[in-house]
């Protein structure tokens, strides 16, 4: 779906709901605790950004 220097995302194959979203950075790390904080700033930033309830009041 989508891929960037800060995320890479996709639909989930088999959703637990409708329009389940997986997203991971786009720079690997050994652990979430070792993410840069720049990092998650963007990965959360993009986040909103291709989420399919962003904006919808959900």
């Amino acid at each position: 779906m989508l891929q960037d220097e800060a995320i890479v995302a996709s639909m989930d194959v088999d959703p637990g709901a409708d329009g389940h979203l997986l997203v991971a950075p786009g720079r690997h790390s050994a652990d979430p605790f070792s993410i840069p904080a720049e990092d998650l700033g963007r990965h959360h930033a993009r986040v909103g950004a291709v989420s399919p309830w962003h904006g919808s009041g959900r």
